[in-house]
């Protein structure tokens, strides 16, 4: 065997091993790629906004990657301030996606007419649309565990109340 013939064997053990280690890295960064790009929903009842004695129906989204063609039920479905048995809210959400660190509001409930209830929480989603593959979640909450009992900042709402305070008793003042 001659010098040139042994470098050519050489050459080509060393290109496969290459060849190998690139297929194998290409494989775990495509992993890695997938597992810290998950999305991650709950649902749950969150101190409203609009009304410090209200709560509302939560859908939130901690994860790093947009859920799709997501299903959430809360059971019982909470209430309505304005309730009849005509009116009754939808046990199942629907929502079509939902992007990292993004959540959606649904309309409240009197914290009083939820105070001692157990909601079951069932929620899935999907990671593409219309996705067959789902990741689910199944678990039980107390609607006071997102309560924060008005020590929310006020919504627009309120401060255009105040606002029209002032305005009328600067007018008050001014025609004295």
């Amino acid at each position: 065997m001659t010098m040139d013939n042994t470098l050519a064997i050489v050459t080509t053990i060393s290109t496969f091993a290459v060849f190998v280690a690139t297929v194998v890295l290409a494989i775990y960064t495509k992993q890695l790629a997938e597992r810290t790009s998950q999305p991650f929903v709950t649902y749950m009842m969150k101190s409203s906004s609009a009304n410090s004695v209200a709560m509302d129906q939560t859908l939130f989204n901690s994860g790093t990657g947009t859920a799709f063609d997501i299903v959430a039920k809360m059971t019982p479905a909470p209430p309505t301030p304005s309730e009849t048995d005509d009116e009754k809210r939808p046990e199942v959400r629907r929502i079509s996606l939902l992007p990292p660190g993004q959540s959606i509001s649904f309309a409240g409930s009197l914290s009083k007419d939820i105070a001692d209830t157990k909601f079951s929480i069932d929620v899935s989603w999907a990671l593409k649309p219309n996705g067959k593959k789902r990741t689910s979640l199944k678990y039980e909450t107390s609607a006071f565990d997102g309560f924060a009992a008005g020590f929310q900042v006020k919504s627009i709402h309120h401060i255009a109340q105040e606002l029209e305070k002032i305005r009328s008793f600067i007018q008050a003042g001014k025609t004295r």
